[in-house]
C-alpha cells in the first residue's frame, strides 16, 4: 500500500548515513581510520533529530540506532588513536568534523 511505501522510504532515509559511512570505510585505495570520528559524528547527528514527519517505524529505528551508536561512541572514547589519526591526517586539517561529507 501507499502507507507501506512511505514507511519504507522513511527507513531508507534513516539508514542512508550508515550506507554512506560503510562505503567510505570500505574504500581500498586510501586510509580510512582517520575519518571514523567524523563519520560517527555525522551518523549521530543524523539519528538524533526526530522530525514531525517521521513514521512510527523510523522513530523506533532511530531509537535503536541511537543506543547502538552510543555504545560505539563509548568504544571510540577509549580508542583515542582514531582521534589522533584524524588530527594528523592532512586531508582533514582544514575541515571541522561536522563539515566532512564522506
Amino acid at each position: 500500500s501507499e502507507e507501506d511505501w512511505d514507511t519504507l522510504q522513511s527507513l531508507v532515509t534513516v539508514l542512508q548515513p550508515f550506507y554512506r559511512a560503510t562505503r567510505v570505510v570500505s574504500a581500498e585505495k586510501h586510509v580510512t581510520i582517520s575519518i571514523i570520528p567524523a563519520l560517527v559524528h555525522k551518523i549521530t547527528t543524523a539519528i538524533s533529530c526526530c522530525s514531525v514527519t517521521d513514521s512510527p517505524a523510523s522513530k523506533i529505528l532511530k531509537e535503536l540506532l541511537r543506543s547502538s551508536t552510543a555504545r560505539l561512541m563509548d568504544f571510540l572514547d577509549i580508542k583515542s588513536v582514531y582521534r589522533h589519526a584524524s588530527l594528523l591526517d592532512p586531508r582533514y586539517k582544514l575541515y571541522p568534523v561536522n563539515r566532512l561529507e564522506e
